[in-house]
Parts: C-alpha cells; structure tokens; sequence
C-alpha cells in the first residue's frame, strides 16, 4: 500500500473528528426509576427476541431493585444504561 503525504487535510473535519470538547450524552437518571419503562422494555424482549435471554434477566433485576428501594445500585446503572441504549438502537422507543 502506497501513502500519499502530499494529499492536503481538510482541517475542519480533522477537528470535528478529534474535538475533545464535545460532551458525551448525559445519562438520563429517571430512566432509572421509571418502572413502567423497565417493564415496558422487558415485554419488548420477550416479543421481538432482539436482546438476549440474559438482558432480559437483568432488566427483570432492575424492575425488582426500583421496587425495593427506589433504584438500582450505581453498578446495575452502568449495565442498565448498556441495555437501555442497546434497545433503543434496535428499536424500543419508550
């Protein structure tokens, strides 16, 4: 493969792709006391199949914490968060 050095860089997308200053999307913390949308979400699983089996367990184990005490531990946030925006990608709306 042949590089060639002399092809001029187009700056502006350069610093679009490598701007470190653009903040992440924020978490959403409701999401994570909502338990209609936890119940919603693992209906969804069980209709379309499109997370797998152990998704669905989890998100079942969000439904009980958000229960008992109001909301999930900081750790099951992060897995939930990963769930969450798995199924929205793949076409849960809620």
């Amino acid at each position: 493969m042949k590089i060639d050095l002399d092809t001029p860089i187009n700056k502006e997308v350069f610093k679009q792709q490598n701007d470190i200053s653009v903040k992440p999307k924020e978490i959403n913390f409701e999401d994570f006391t909502d338990l209609e949308l936890w119940t919603v979400l693992v209906s969804w699983i069980d209709e379309t199949g499109k997370l797998s089996v152990r998704d669905k367990v989890f998100s079942k184990n969000i439904i009980k914490a958000i229960k008992k005490n109001g909301a999930p531990s900081f750790p099951q946030m992060k897995v939930a968060n990963k769930i969450l925006s798995s199924a929205r990608k793949k076409g849960f709306s809620k």
